[in-house]
C-alpha cells in the first residue's frame, strides 16, 4: 500500500506465477507500479476493455479458481447505482 515508486514491491514474486493480470495503465504499472516484478511476457489487460465489454475479465478454469492480481496505480473504480 502507498505510493508506488521503482523497486517498491508488495507482493510475493511467486503470485505472478499462472495469474491474470489487470491493471488501470499498463505503462505505469510496468515503470513503477507493481508488475515491474512480474514476468514480462505475462499479458496485462486494462480494467477498461473488461468494463466495455472488450474483454471477459476473470474466469475459472473447471474447478480451479485462477488467480487475478490488479494493479490500481492511478486509478480508481466508481460505482454507478
Amino acid at each position: 500500500m502507498g505510493l508506488d515508486s521503482v523497486g517498491k514491491q508488495e507482493l510475493f514474486p511467486d503470485l505472478f506465477t499462472n495469474a491474470t493480470l489487470f491493471c488501470y495503465l499498463s505503462e505505469q504499472s510496468c515503470r513503477i507500479g507493481e508488475f515491474q516484478h512480474a514476468n514480462l511476457n505475462q499479458q496485462l489487460i486494462a480494467i477498461w476493455t473488461v468494463l466495455k465489454g472488450d474483454h471477459f475479465g476473470r474466469y475459472d478454469i473447471g474447478c480451479c479458481k485462477v488467480k487475478t492480481l490488479v494493479d490500481g496505480s492511478k486509478g480508481a473504480l466508481v460505482p454507478h447505482c
